[in-house]
């Protein structure tokens, strides 16, 4: 503040985790007029943490849903799902904070049904802009030990399994980015 800085970017991917060092966090903030910005856990989201947000000096979280759909999140061992992603969304959206959504395209699994649910949440969940990135495979890769369940194959952006390909994936990037505003 004695810098005449205005705006902090926080970079940790689980900055309002564990919850009770967020909220500290908050109150710390409240005490000056900084705009923040920050990755936030949609999971740890209720009403009262996003007034604090709000009231704090957040402008904008960076949200790393990756994807919409229950089984995908499943098959990404993630502890959230589309429910919990909804209703953190709608707590930021209610005290004006710009929500930015990023989505995996072609985690091993993924089909046109699961392709289908992520455009719809990206349209009807109220976020304010969203991001691709098509599924990057490493063998070293928590999935890998499923590998054969999926027929995954491949290395890096150059892979295959048994619902989609990278380019398949590639090709679905560009027509949701080319259908969804």
């Amino acid at each position: 503040e004695k810098m005449d800085i205005e705006n902090l970017i926080f970079i940790d991917d689980t900055p309002n985790f564990p919850t009770s060092r967020f909220i500290a966090m908050l109150k710390l903030l409240m005490q000056y007029d900084f705009k923040w910005y920050s990755f936030v856990r949609c999971q740890y989201i209720n009403d009262e943490i996003a007034r604090m947000m709000k009231e704090s000096g957040c402008d904008g979280v960076y949200l790393g849903i990756e994807s919409a759909d229950n089984q995908i999140l499943k098959y990404m061992k993630k502890a959230a799902n589309t429910k919990i992603y909804l209703k953190g969304v709608e707590d930021l959206k209610r005290y004006d904070i710009t929500t930015f959504a990023a989505f995996i395209i072609g985690f091993p699994g993924e089909t046109e049904k699961t392709i289908q649910t992520n455009i719809d949440f990206i349209k009807n969940s109220g976020i304010d802009y969203y991001s691709l990135k098509e599924f990057w495979y490493a063998p070293n890769a928590p999935i890998s030990s499923k590998a054969s369940k999926f027929g995954l194959e491949g290395f890096g952006n150059d892979w295959k399994h048994n619902t989609m390909t990278s380019q398949e994936a590639s090709h679905v990037k560009l027509d949701i980015f080319n259908e969804v505003n």
